[in-house]
């Protein structure tokens, strides 16, 4: 699952699981729409840490999640 190559919205896909990063810490996850929900889950692997992020998007604006990067970089100490 996380033998990542190109490709999707990520800087890596694997098997079912996304690459991104905040920071330069590298996370593996995923993200998924639903009616009205957006969802995310995301494993910092060096940190032992994982977010896991679900929101009401009719409510909000943006197309970008504007909740996971926050709430990140709460959990690290880097706000």
């Amino acid at each position: 699952m996380t033998r990542f190559h190109d490709g999707g919205f990520w800087t890596g896909y694997g098997l079912g699981l996304a690459q991104s990063s905040i920071d330069g810490h590298p996370m593996w996850g995923h993200g998924g729409d639903g009616l009205g929900t957006h969802t995310e889950l995301w494993h910092l692997p060096r940190e032992d840490l994982t977010v896991v992020v679900s929101y009401n998007d009719d409510a909000v604006e943006s197309r970008d999640d504007p909740f996971t990067p926050k709430l990140v970089r709460d959990a690290l100490g880097t706000t």
